[in-house]
């Protein structure tokens, strides 16, 4: 697996409307760094999340996708963030976490808050991103076949046949997205495509509706001049959801032959559920398998917050990785 991933010629693709087509259900929509975005901040603010990456420090990821879907008449882009917060505790020595967030970008004359309902739907594997078994990975969103089905699409129908059998009830205590997360967590405790069920978490937070947040949020930090990571860069950007990573910083643990872990490095997959109104119990389904890179456009670091830090524990989760992929895919060739 490359360490560095070179930067792509970004793929703007048109808005599309979630249907539940093979093309629609998982769309393959570039991804793009804070490379490719037209404005810069100022190199010496090293806090925000497009600042250079250092040659040994801390580093933060973002991954942008322009146009993934409207809700209404109102396109939606979405941003993904790793490393803000981050750090570690101090009674728990051994690991340390970094948060990966995800945002909505909108034009700024969208009210989200009036649309119909739609959530977004974070899924982690072990505490952390899914782990990519690909020696070269697509820098789209199409999620691979390890998640997805090796025929058709299979495991993603089937995560769809549980999302839509959730009725949300108005009188419960959680806000629609943050049950549906709930319910399809508890639905896929007995597995889902050859993972196991038990490792995997589901985080919900809502794009749209009365419970989507109508603040924007400054990622790269406060100020009308500041180049906030959005494409297109006129869009506003409002938080959805959000969840920690937990990372071994040591590196005989995370390197072990048998990790079977995406650290930082993997994908995250991002469902979104688009309701046509409160009442709706067939809402549209799409799949984003989505991954965040460095300011340049660089791979994040595997197991550690740091760039160079990693560079052993990388080789070694990195060579699990290709030999997992391989035991995973011949045993879906058989099964699926």
């Amino acid at each position: 697996m490359s360490k560095y991933i070179p930067l792509f010629s970004l793929v703007l693709a048109s808005s599309v409307s979630a249907q539940n087509t093979d093309t629609d259900l998982n769309p393959a929509t570039g991804i793009a760094s804070c490379s490719a975005l037209n404005c810069t901040n100022d190199a010496s603010d090293s806090s925000g999340v497009c600042a250079p990456e250092p040659e040994d420090g801390r580093v933060k990821g973002v991954g942008v996708v322009p146009d993934v879907f409207n809700i209404s008449d109102a396109a939606i882009s979405y941003t993904l963030i790793d490393g803000a917060p981050w750090g570690n505790t101090v009674d728990q020595p051994g690991y340390d976490f970094s948060t990966r967030s995800l945002y909505a970008g909108a034009d700024s004359s969208t009210d989200l808050s009036s649309q119909p309902p739609g959530c977004a739907l974070l899924l982690q594997y072990q505490g952390q991103t899914f782990p990519q078994y690909e020696d070269n990975p697509a820098n789209t969103t199409s999620c691979p076949q390890s998640f997805a089905g090796v025929q058709d699409n299979t495991c993603l129908d089937t995560f769809v046949e549980t999302v839509r059998g959730f009725e949300y009830d108005n009188s419960t205590d959680l806000p629609r997205c943050q049950a549906l997360a709930r319910y399809v967590q508890y639905n896929l405790t007995e597995g889902y495509c050859h993972f196991y069920g038990t490792l995997i978490s589901v985080s919900g937070g809502a794009i749209s509706g009365p419970d989507a947040r109508t603040d924007q949020a400054h990622p790269a930090g406060d100020g009308d001049d500041v180049c906030q990571p959005v494409l297109p860069q006129r869009y506003g950007l409002h938080e959805v959801v959000s969840a920690e990573q937990i990372l071994h910083s040591n590196a005989s643990v995370a390197g072990t032959a048998d990790a079977n872990m995406g650290g930082r490095a993997g994908y995250t997959p991002v469902v979104s559920v688009l309701y046509k109104d409160e009442d709706d119990q067939e809402p549209d389904v799409q799949f984003l398998c989505m991954q965040a890179y460095t300011s340049s456009g660089g791979q994040l670091p595997v197991s550690s917050l740091r760039v160079k830090q990693d560079g052993n524990s990388a080789s070694g989760i990195e060579a699990s990785f290709l030999k997992a992929g391989v035991a995973l895919l011949s045993s879906l060739a058989f099964v699926m």
